[in-house]
């Protein structure tokens, strides 16, 4: 496995992730520079005023609907195992991401 990367090659997502969807849209366009170079590699568009309140509803929805504060200890611990084997198979692409941004 080769470490080696071209951080222009890394594609960067361009929406916002909202009660488990994709979205595309907002309303103000964002340069996104990497703080490596100061090169602008990206244009963001920030969410709106209702994006945000869909979001924050979303959320709500996940906190109080989950279930996930009545779940016993070990179902929360075999629910954050998985999380961490996750970014453990997906570490190279992490930190080329992180790397890149």
């Amino acid at each position: 496995m080769s470490y080696d990367f071209n951080p222009d090659e890394i594609e960067l997502p361009n929406y916002h992730f909202i009660g488990g969807r994709k979205v595309v849209g907002g309303s103000t366009e964002i340069a996104f520079h990497r703080p490596s170079d100061g090169r602008q590699v990206a244009t963001f568009l920030a969410a709106d005023a209702a994006m945000v309140d869909r979001a924050a509803a979303a959320a709500q929805q996940a906190f109080t609907g989950s279930g996930w504060a009545e779940a016993a200890p070990a179902e929360r611990a075999a629910v954050l195992k998985a999380w961490a084997d996750l970014i453990d198979r997906e570490r190279v692409r992490l930190a080329r991401l992180e790397a890149a941004t």
